[in-house]
């Protein structure tokens, strides 16, 4: 007679591709536990990074990057008018866009009224809206690159506070599973992936980044315990067979294995 120990196979989220899930087969009764562990993570997660992104020190750091960025856009839109100004010019706002035209004692200038302008004066006019048009491109230019670098610094300060709030939590589940190698890869990857969309914690309506589909929608989804939002749902386990209240391995008759 043979004995063989079974194990059971959990179905685990797969960050690379989300409509696989991962396989995974576990000692009896390691896969319940994990699919607790992960439940209670999820809960322990929501309170943590809750309180990381209600803190005064948080909010400070992110308004004064957001001032910044505003200050920065100000500044330069504003110095194209008071040079427009100095160049007999408005700079107006139009259902085509932004445009500059030539004034006098504070009114555009009629068409027919430019046209009675001496020549000198309209090719100054003319150069000169060249010259500020220019201009104003390339500040609209720097329009993306400011926001993007903003949205960058605002990231970059999210998982700083992110991985204050949760590196000991996920340590402590890890230590739980240091002679599970795959659980460990898993619960690294889970870690990861927290940090980048920290804030469904925190705004659970809002789906993470990335256009993947709502946790818990699809193949290998487990039904969520009361309280986990749909966009957690990915990190929960999917406990496919349950041997944890088996108290002896299957016994297989060693005569019928090839």
């Amino acid at each position: 007679m043979a004995r063989i120990q079974e194990l059971a196979p959990e179905l685990l989220y797969n960050f690379d591709q989300p409509w696989k899930p991962c396989a995974r087969r576990l000692p009896p009764g390691r896969g319940v536990k994990l699919r607790r562990d992960m439940e209670e993570l999820i809960r322990e997660l929501r309170t943590a990074l809750a309180g990381a992104f209600e803190s005064d020190e948080y909010r400070n750091r992110r308004q004064v990057i957001e001032h910044e960025f505003k200050e920065t856009q100000e500044r330069s839109l504003n110095e194209l008018p008071k040079r427009a100004q100095e160049r007999g010019l408005a700079l107006l706002r139009t259902p085509v866009g932004l445009i500059f035209a030539p004034v006098l004692n504070n009114e555009v200038i009629a068409p027919d009224e430019y046209q009675n302008l001496p020549e000198e004066t309209r090719q100054k006019l003319e150069a000169d809206v060249e010259a500020l048009q220019e201009e104003l491109q390339q500040v609209l230019a720097e329009v993306p690159k400011r926001e993007r670098q903003a949205r960058e610094r605002l990231a970059e300060l999210n998982r700083d506070f992110t991985n204050l709030a949760i590196g000991s939590l996920f340590d402590e589940t890890r230590a739980k599973y240091q002679d599970l190698p795959d659980v460990v890869n898993y619960i690294n990857a889970v870690q990861h992936d927290v940090i980048e969309t920290a804030q469904s914690f925190v705004s659970p309506q809002e789906a993470p980044p990335g256009g993947q589909p709502a946790e818990g929608e699809g193949e290998g989804a487990t039904e969520a315990p009361a309280g986990v939002p749909p966009v957690q749902r990915r990190y929960l386990v999917n406990v496919q067979v349950d041997h944890s209240r088996d108290t002896a391995a299957p016994v297989i008759d060693g005569t019928t294995l090839p």
